[in-house]
């Protein structure tokens, strides 16, 4: 019967020649020949044979009858390696009766068989059919090999990125622990300094405890040998009526004396000093825990203009996760250089007033609505375990407040940058200096900054401590927060990038195309309001702008608007985008930050509601990031004027420069729980914490 199974067909060396088809510089020998003791030069090639011919011996093989039907292949047809053709006659052998080809196939059975097979087994087989017959076609199979072939490529070149990343991820996670390893030991520094400094004041307290009991017991004595001697003086040489008074005297001396060592002996305590150790560090198995991030790696989106409304969720090849090796210093102006430090600016020193469309002065802007809250969920996964001392938490002190409680100073009127602090947020791994091209602000108090000139998303605690980064195939140029996920669009690249945060960053960084070029993005309605552009980010001249609304991949609404209408001729100039509230959104247009409100059933910017451009020594120019705050009060950054500006939405009067004598500011955010305004530059190592009290 014929085999049931295919044997292997290519050993490595045979996978290995395969790889090589060059045989112009190879001499190959007649097989026939070879039985003579001699070498004669092979000019064919036997396929049924599987053997190399002279030019004697193919004239033979054609003259023979037996062979005379064989194929041969001329010199210029004939193969560098044997085994393929050996494996296709090995495959059309019968594994019973070897010196037959297989020539038939019994369906009966499922097998392939030879003529002998189908003589002695298969003769009463009712469905066998003559291979000679069949006409298959093997373009699908080739086709599937082929297909095969760029997969297995591409797994090839994924371990081989793996390896690189391996390399690199080793060499990040080692300085890692190198560093928290360091930290660990200047804890326990720290702590054994501490203990140490409470030890010695005891010793010293005890100590002065126990010289002041001297001195009162010497002075007991004294007292006592006092008494004796008046005693024995007064027998020995005093009157009657001395005597009686020393005795006297003597008596009560004895009674205090003796009241006061009764209640020495009763307080009397024994002085025991010993260390309770804190025996859990001694049980500490791992100063923290290593975790395996892993990630799918899928196709990456199309670069079709078509969009469609279904979300793709695929890995950017080379994003990188990286974890923060150590924690940002914070610097006091003292030291930063000359160059970044500001002039305090008193209230309402801007005079430049706010333009409006609207004639009544008296007329009120709507309120913008709440802030929208970019939840950043608390859990319990901690990544590294730190030592901290065990020593009892003092009680807080009271917050309580005599008197008629204080009302608030209101934003508009604060005074801005009495105090301010400069807080580094470059890391070990950064290439270049940071460039924060935009902020926000999450719920729990930390920070998310975009590092435009280092690719990098970054996360810091509320003191600036840096807790996570995540790096980028692009450039980040603006980004937003909604319900814990961060949009980010990047320079050049037709795309959002998108990632979910908690306590930190997810591992996977996914993305979406898009059919413009996204330059700003922003929330309205917890959906993602874009701003497109064809004009160059960094080159302030007019370009087509496109705005769209969102839900992720799926085009939620289109925002048109009229080119001819004088109200929209600067929105051709709009660098950034931001909601101000559910109908009305901002504009960055280079020298000026307009309002606009945005009909959603008729998609379309329908009216400009306000603008404002500052003129004179404290003008905006080239307008970038844009905030807001409760009461509605606008930030927006001046990145060639060097300032940054407030902007009331409520009252067009109340407009100020907050913050002047900046370089090339980029990025705002206004912090209010903690009373500060956070500044971000261009090319700048530092974001700017200016006070607001």
């Amino acid at each position: 019967m014929a085999s049931g199974g295919n044997p292997p067909l290519f050993n490595k060396s045979t996978q290995d020649k395969l790889q090589k088809t060059d045989i112009s510089s190879i001499v190959i020998n007649c097989d026939a020949c070879k039985f003579d003791q001699t070498l004669e030069k092979a000019t064919g090639f036997c396929v049924t044979c599987t053997e190399y011919l002279c030019d004697k011996c193919s004239s033979d093989h054609r003259k023979n009858k037996i062979t005379r039907n064989h194929t041969l292949l001329t010199e210029g047809e004939m193969p560098e390696d044997v085994d393929s053709f050996k494996a296709i006659n090995q495959l059309t052998k019968c594994q019973v009766h070897v010196d037959h080809n297989l020539s038939y196939e019994c369906f009966d059975h499922k097998v392939v068989i030879c003529v002998m097979c189908l003589s002695e087994r298969h003769r009463k087989c009712d469905n066998v059919i003559d291979l000679s017959t069949c006409t298959e076609c093997d373009d699908t199979h080739q086709q599937t090999l082929n297909e095969n072939q760029d997969k297995i490529d591409g797994l090839i070149s994924q371990v081989q990125r793996k390896s690189v990343q391996l390399v690199n991820a080793e060499r990040i996670v080692e300085d890692e622990i190198q560093v928290f390893s360091s930290q660990l030991k200047q804890t326990i520094d720290v702590l054994k300094d501490k203990l140490l400094s409470e030890l010695k004041h005891i010793v010293n307290s005890e100590t002065e405890t126990n010289h002041e009991a001297q001195r009162h017991y010497e002075k007991i004595k004294t007292d006592i040998e006092k008494g004796n001697h008046l005693l024995q003086k007064v027998k020995a040489y005093g009157t009657r009526h001395q005597i009686t008074i020393v005795n006297r005297y003597v008596k009560g001396l004895t009674e205090t004396i003796t009241q006061e060592i009764t209640n020495s002996v009763l307080n009397k305590t024994m002085f025991d000093l010993s260390l309770k150790k804190d025996s859990s560090l001694l049980e500490t198995k791992s100063i923290g825990t290593l975790q395996v991030l892993s990630s799918e790696v899928c196709a990456e989106a199309c670069g079709s203009d078509a969009l469609s409304d279904e979300d793709d969720t695929s890995t950017i090849d080379g994003i990188e996760h990286l974890l923060a090796s150590s924690h940002m210093n914070e610097t006091s102006l003292g030291d930063v250089p000359c160059h970044l430090e500001s002039t305090k600016m008193l209230p309402n020193a801007n005079t430049n007033h706010q333009k409006s469309d609207k004639p009544d002065d008296s007329k009120q802007l709507l309120a913008t609505s709440s802030t929208h809250d970019t939840t950043c969920l608390d859990t319990t996964n901690v990544r590294k375990s730190m030592l901290t001392s065990s020593g009892p938490i003092p009680s807080p002190r009271s917050s309580m407040t005599f008197g008629n409680p204080k009302i608030p100073t209101k934003l508009q009127d604060r005074l801005v940058g009495k105090s301010r602090k400069s807080h580094q947020i470059n890391t070990q791994t950064d290439e270049y200096d940071c460039t924060v091209s935009a902020m926000a602000l999450l719920s729990n108090g930390n920070i998310v900054l975009a590092d435009r000139d280092n690719s990098k998303i970054k996360l810091f605690s509320s003191d600036f401590h840096c807790l996570d980064e995540v790096k980028l195939p692009e450039n980040p140029t603006d980004m937003c927060v909604i319900n814990g996920v961060i949009y980010i669009c990047c320079l050049e690249t037709k795309k959002i990038f998108w990632l979910t945060i908690e306590d930190r960053f997810s591992p996977i960084v996914r993305t979406y195309p898009t059919r413009l070029q996204p330059i700003s993005v922003s929330e309205i309605n917890s959906e993602l309001l874009i701003l497109f552009s064809n004009a160059d980010f960094d080159v302030v001249e007019p370009g087509d702008i496109n705005i769209e609304i969102r839900n992720k991949s799926s085009i939620q609404a289109e925002i048109s608007y009229d080119s001819a209408d004088e109200a929209f001729e600067y929105v051709e100039d709009a660098k950034r985008i931001h909601r101000l509230d559910s109908t009305e959104i901002l504009l960055a247009e280079n020298d000026r930050v307009s309002c606009y409100n945005v009909d959603l059933n008729a998609e379309d910017l329908s009216e400009r509601l306000w603008y404002y451009k500052s003129h004179g020594k404290n003008c905006l120019e080239d307008a970038r990031g844009i905030a807001k705050d409760s009461e509605g009060n606008v930030y927006v950054c001046g990145r060639d004027s060097n300032n940054v500006h407030q902007v009331s939405s409520k009252n067009y009067r109340m407009n100020r420069v907050i913050v002047s004598n900046i370089n090339a500011p980029v990025s705002v955010c206004v912090d209010e729980k903690n009373d500060r305004l956070l500044v971000g530059c261009d090319e700048d190592n530092y974001v700017h914490s200016y006070s607001m009290t």
